[in-house]
């Protein structure tokens, strides 16, 4: 018996050594596949490809290089001057100039690229691109993918970088406003981005290039761009016009709005710590109670009575959660300059946040301004602003350390992005109402990104300011989205939204096309390379038996098993993706296959994906063995029309035993629950 089982162990060891090796190779082909250089440069030698198609027939403009130094003083009117004395000079025709760090070398296809943009976007003043680390030790690395033009992006940092593109005109228009006198590059360049149009509403005039126009030979040479504001003395019209003003707010009344209903506790929290940040700040707050019971109306009453500091309405109307029409409510009976809507689980942490976030949404070009979450005593971020993936609205950076600092500082700056949870918003009182308030169609979810998609089409830019932290105790009023009948609630709402903004269905501009897009992994990086290439595999499922009642305890092939993690992220259409791993086992040994049961008639059916690489999922669970292989994105075709509850069969290769179990989401064929049509 001992010898029987000294075999059983060696020829388990065997089995579970062969798996982990083929796991290896499918791992590293993943990841090197993932690395910049084998993706992002693929990627634009494609769209190169593309343009130098479009464009071989077209007459481009002239351009002039100029290199700079970026710590020296120029004289650009004496520069200027060099120019326009060349009779037959490189400006002629509609010609730009190209202004080159000296600590750069440019891309071999530069100077076409930004010709050639230039010529078919013919509104666009000023241009700017993207760069990259290229060195004979490591290749090409650490790109600086760049979003469209960020006016609060531009005022925590020079994040232009080594390669910056103006049209003639402009040049010459401005140069002679600075006739005899040296400036630092930067503060000329911020001016053209002034005259550009760059801080007032949303302007076509500064074009961001998606493509790699410069390489830096270290990583060392961002942080002077990352630091430019703060170590130069640098006093351009174009940065002052993003700076806080701190001077023309101090009088204006700010009217918080605080949505709550039985959480009296939470609310006095709330409240002390606004009133212990904001001394001397004038504000109005407004609570609005959708039907608390009678002993913590009093208790809220109560405490409103305590808080002799401040001007506080209660508003109290009975009725079904809902946000939207709550938040409307309290703008509707403020009279502040201001609207700051703020969940009653949020705690201000220190003096000045407010005058911040104000001094933001005052700039004639602001929509919405946010403020970095956190999770309540710790360093986790939970919001640190929201970008628009193909699956919808996500929380970049969720989860991480905020001690950390995140693709070139995001997580401690203001940056521009496409929207900011309403836990903690800001916007003027006059563009809330611009903007039509926030839609009561969508009563739970999605409200505050709609609204921020609406101020953003009304040509506004919407700003989170991470420089700002509150703690955020979430969601204690509206509980699980993971219950089966709210998610169903979440993708209707999620429907909704785009088909109110069908054009940013899939887009984000302050989001780089070629950083990672898929899935629920927070993190800001370079795609990988299958991400670019295709965006899902398309597959057939295939007809299985109905599986009998399952327990946990069943001693057939087929078990259920709750450790079996089963994660679906996105559902749209026929597509479907996630990821699912076997809690406290070795996951290079389970072959896993997606399972579609019919919730009607139970047939089953499921279907082979192939393996798809989730890096956050190794780096979040540390704890658990081989799964950063564990997620999956298939278009599954060849499903009747039905109602299908999603699960997965995981089959372990060693022992030969089947495990299933589903989670809560559900793909509908023949309804109307897709994002798309």
């Amino acid at each position: 018996m001992g010898i029987q089982n000294t075999l059983k162990a060696k020829v388990k060891q065997v089995l579970t050594d062969r798996c982990v090796r083929d796991y290896e190779r499918t791992y590293c082909h993943a990841l090197k596949e993932a690395e910049y250089r084998e993706a992002i440069v693929a990627a634009e030698n494609f769209q190169l490809a593309c343009w130098q198609a479009k464009g071989v027939l077209k007459e481009l403009p002239a351009a002039q290089l100029v290199k700079y130094s970026f710590d020296k003083k120029i004289d650009f009117s004496a520069l200027a001057d060099t120019m326009s004395c060349e009779e037959t000079g490189p400006l002629t025709n509609g010609g730009v100039v190209v202004f080159a760090d000296d600590r750069v070398a440019l891309s071999e296809h530069a100077l076409w690229v930004l010709q050639y943009w230039m010529s078919v976007h013919p509104q666009v003043l000023c241009a700017y691109g993207d760069e990259d680390v290229n060195d004979k030790e490591g290749g090409r690395r650490t790109p600086w993918l760049k979003p469209d033009w960020s006016p609060d992006l531009f005022c925590s940092m020079y994040y232009l970088g080594g390669i910056f593109c103006v049209r003639k005109e402009l040049f010459f228009t401005v140069c002679a406003e600075y006739a005899g006198k040296e400036i630092l590059p930067v503060e000329y360049f911020a001016k053209l981005l002034f005259c550009a149009g760059g801080f007032e509403k949303r302007t076509d005039r500064i074009g961001h290039i998606p493509f790699t126009l410069c390489h830096h030979q270290s990583a060392e040479d961002y942080n002077s761009y990352m630091c430019a504001w703060a170590t130069e003395n640098v006093n351009a019209e174009g940065i002052s016009a993003g700076r806080e003003i701190s001077e023309n707010t101090n009088n204006k009344i700010t009217s918080v709005i605080i949505p709550t209903k039985d959480h009296p506790d939470v609310l006095e929290r709330n409240l002390r710590s606004l009133v212990k940040t904001t001394l001397g700040v004038p504000l109005e707050i407004v609570i609005v109670d959708n039907g608390s019971t009678d002993e913590n109306k009093k208790k809220i009453e109560k405490l409103i009575r305590d808080l002799t500091w401040h001007d506080i309405k209660y508003i109290y109307e009975p009725m079904e959660f809902h946000f939207s029409k709550m938040c409307n409510i309290g703008a509707k009976n403020a009279k502040g300059e201001y609207l700051l809507f703020l969940n009653d689980d949020t705690e201000a942490l220190e003096e000045g946040w407010l005058e911040k976030m104000r001094d933001k949404a005052a700039r004639p070009y602001a929509g919405a301004v946010g403020a970095k979450l956190l999770y309540p005593d710790s360093d986790k971020i939970q919001h640190a602003g929201i970008v628009n993936l193909p699956m919808g609205p996500v929380h970049k950076l969720q989860f991480r350390s905020d001690k950390e600092n995140y693709y070139f500082n995001r997580n401690h700056v203001a940056v521009n992005v496409l929207a900011v949870t309403a836990a903690c918003l800001m916007v003027k009182a006059e563009r809330f109402h611009e903007a039509g308030g926030f839609a009561e169609e969508l009563p739970v979810a999605f409200n505050d990104v709609d609204f921020c998609f609406s101020l953003y089409e009304k040509g506004y830019y919407n700003v989170v300011r991470n420089d700002v932290s509150l703690f955020h105790h979430e969601s204690l009023s509206r509980g699980d989205d993971e219950a089966p009948e709210k998610l169903k609630r979440l993708e209707r709402e999620r429907a909704k939204l785009y088909e109110r903004h069908p054009a940013l269905l899939k887009k984000d501009p302050f989001y780089h096309v070629y950083l990672n897009r898929e899935g629920l992994d927070t993190r800001i990086v370079p795609a990988p390379h299958e991400t670019l290439s295709c965006e899902n595999n398309d597959v057939r499922v295939k007809e299985i038996p109905a599986l009998p009642p399952l327990s946990e305890t069943e001693n057939g092939k087929m078990r259920l098993h709750k450790g079996l993690y089963v994660r679906v992220e996105s559902v749209r259409g026929n597509f479907c993706q996630g990821y699912s791993f076997m809690s406290g086992d070795d996951n290079a040994c389970y072959e896993k296959k997606l399972l579609f049961e019919n919730r009607e008639d139970g047939r089953c059916y499921t279907v082979l994906p192939e393996r798809k690489l989730r890096q956050d999922l190794q780096d979040n669970m540390p704890d658990q063995k081989n799964v950063a292989m564990s997620g999956f994105a298939v278009n599954v075709y060849g499903l009747p029309v039905g109602n299908y509850t999603i699960g997965v069969m995981a089959k372990n290769k060693v022992t030969g035993v089947t495990y299933v179990n589903r989670c809560a989401r559900t793909l509908c064929i023949g309804e109307k629950y897709e994002l798309e049509k």
